[in-house]
């Protein structure tokens, strides 16, 4: 957590009796978080983290032996709640390309829904690899999926990092279902709060599968001092910052030549080259990243989440000792 906001948090929020000891009362936390993405309160459904409307979800839509579509690799509770409600999966692999790039396998997708799924779920964009769909390529998976009754979970976990979205789209297409964290670039990930944003119909039929709370009584008085003009311009500065950092990290692998993998999330992979052992042996010692991410079509690379300037001179100046 930015500390900022953490500072603005701890000022903020008192810690009453009310808190503790009366059930929460959601109604000016849904009306901030509406108002701040622009769309209409009964278009959105909160929940514990972005996990818990992935769950809501599943267990709303998916019965056994139901058809659900998922990219590989990805986050990996789509696959465990996928197997948990029964439903049968087809994967649509991550690949690397001819340029060596990561890329979707979009011809292997379109042919996947002539098997006329229940819902397709798609981080956008997706981790570990950091890949995004364009707004032209994920219209065409929209109309098709409207065609065929299929439902589409477009995760924006990393929204405010990657401004395009897909929440202006949700009374176009019917089927379309957008997942939000706060998580990653609110950097709250301790609270667990994340929301649905869907059409009405949608919304209102995913409520009858939700917990009877959806967030606690904290979480929804923390909600509402960072959903204000003040909250979230710490927010924004704290995003900036990041992005500054991510630029300084990338321009610095590309002036080493160092391999490294564009993400449009909060993270970026490196590979070290000859001296890896011991340039990860040393920033071990400073900061925690992925030593060595399994997952991705790329062997080799390590993950590091993005930070200020200040901490990525921290990581080069230690690189810097072994080029």
């Amino acid at each position: 957590i930015d500390l900022a906001l953490l500072n603005f948090v701890k000022k903020k929020t008192k810690l009453t009796k009310e808190i503790l000891g009366s059930y929460p009362n959601l109604s000016l936390t849904y009306k901030k978080i509406s108002n701040f993405y622009n769309i209409d309160k009964y278009s959105l459904l909160l929940a514990h983290g972005s996990d818990g409307c992935i769950q809501n979800i599943f267990q709303a839509l998916i019965k056994k032996n139901e058809y659900v579509l998922l990219p590989s690799p990805t986050f990996a509770m789509y696959d465990v709640y996928a197997k948990a409600f029964d439903a049968k999966i087809s994967y649509i692999k991550y690949f690397v390309d001819k340029k060596g790039s990561i890329s979707f396998d979009i011809q292997r997708l379109l042919k996947l829904f002539k098997k006329k799924p229940k819902l397709f779920c798609l981080p956008n964009p997706d981790s570990p690899t950091g890949s995004k769909l364009d707004n032209k390529t994920l219209n065409k998976i929209f109309s098709v999926c409207e065609k065929i009754g299929c439902y589409v979970l477009i995760d924006e976990a990393y929204h405010l990092f990657y401004k395009s979205s897909q929440i202006k789209k949700i009374n176009s297409y019917k089927k379309l279902i957008v997942v939000k964290s706060f998580s990653k670039a609110f950097g709250l990930a301790g609270l667990r709060a994340g929301c649905i944003i869907a059409n009405k119909s949608t919304i209102n039929y995913l409520k009858s599968f939700k917990q009877m709370y959806e967030i606690n009584h904290f979480c929804s008085v923390v909600l509402n001092n960072v959903f204000t003009k003040k909250g979230m311009s710490i927010i924004k500065k704290s995003v900036n910052e990041k992005k500054k950092g991510k630029s300084f990290f990338l321009s610095y692998l590309k002036k080493n030549n160092f391999s490294f993998i564009q993400s449009e999330g909060n993270f970026i992979h490196v590979n070290f080259g000859l001296h890896k052992k011991k340039i990860i042996n040393s920033l071990r010692k400073i900061c925690y990243f992925r030593e060595n991410d399994v997952l991705m079509p790329l062997k080799g690379y390590s993950r590091f989440t993005i930070t200020s300037i200040k901490n990525f001179k921290k990581i080069t100046s230690i690189i810097n000792k072994y080029l």
